[in-house]
């Protein structure tokens, strides 16, 4: 009974270490680009947030994030990270040229299981058949999350050009 107790206390404390950790796609899965339309990111990602309140969806998180624009040295990207459960998607609003771009990507809370007991191992199996295993309805939940954020992201998007007299953007 104690190997148990020692064994579930290394996995929290694994869990807790790198939940951090995120796999993220490398290319965005969404690429949008405005001519002669300009928005500030921070008042973009706090108007898809409150998009995102109002949808009341369950377990939903956000937070502002920043990422290097390249090497060790350079300047910082100031992102908005989406989550809920261990599926998260990342946007990025910046001006470009006389217009303004934005990006989504998704990824997934890299899964300690794998890590901690390796893929092949009894643990692991027996966790995902009891705890994790992928259902038709937790499939069901990740692509409607998926949705409802880009639908937010595009009625904050057709907010900002209706108020600068620019035609609607229908994602």
């Amino acid at each position: 009974m104690e190997i148990i107790v020692i064994i579930f206390l290394v996995f929290v404390f694994c869990v807790c270490i790198s939940s951090k950790e995120i796999d993220m796609d490398e290319k965005p899965y969404m690429e949008l680009h405005f001519n002669q339309l300009q928005f500030s990111p921070q008042q973009f990602y706090k108007a898809i947030e409150q998009s995102l309140f109002e949808r009341q969806i369950p377990g939903l998180r956000t937070k502002k994030i920043s990422r290097p624009e390249g090497g060790l040295f350079s300047a910082q990207r100031l992102y908005l990270r989406i989550k809920r459960k261990n599926l998260v998607i990342d946007v990025c609003s910046f001006p470009f040229g006389t217009g303004q771009f934005v990006s989504c990507r998704s990824g997934k809370a890299a899964d300690i299981r794998k890590k901690f007991f390796g893929e092949k191992s009894i643990i692991y199996t027996l966790l995902d058949i009891l705890v994790y295993k992928k259902t038709f309805f937790r499939n069901d939940q990740d692509a409607i999350f998926k949705k409802l954020v880009n639908e937010s992201i595009g009625e904050t998007i057709g907010a900002i050009q209706r108020t600068q007299g620019h035609k609607h953007y229908k994602g």
